[in-house]
């Protein structure tokens, strides 16, 4: 996850990106996932995109998640790294907005 959220930042800050394509794809994968492990995660299953927010605020609200960011960073980048408050920031601020879209748009 924490890979993700580095990328995401990385990728918004070097190159615009079409908000409806995105949603599209997640949306893609949010339908293979809630078919694919519907049966195990009933609360997916019926409500995927509730349970994508409650992530997110999980993730937010959570130290584990900046341990490991932390962890990931330090090894794996050069230069001056990329602080958890400002790549989760970004991650989330996408990741809502394409959720609204999905919704906004019935994608799923």
């Amino acid at each position: 996850m924490v890979r993700h959220i580095y990328d995401t930042y990385r990728l918004q800050q070097s190159t615009t990106f079409d908000l409806a394509e995105l949603a599209g794809l997640i949306a893609e994968g949010m339908k293979m996932d809630r078919d694919r492990y519907g049966p195990q995660h009933p609360e997916f299953a019926a409500d995927p995109i509730g349970v994508m927010r409650f992530g997110l605020d999980v993730i937010a609200g959570d130290p584990l998640y900046k341990d490991r960011y932390e962890a990931f960073v330090k090894p794996m980048v050069y230069g001056d790294a990329l602080t958890w408050d400002e790549a989760f920031r970004v991650f989330e601020a996408v990741a809502r907005q394409a959720l609204d879209h999905i919704e906004q748009h019935e994608l799923i």
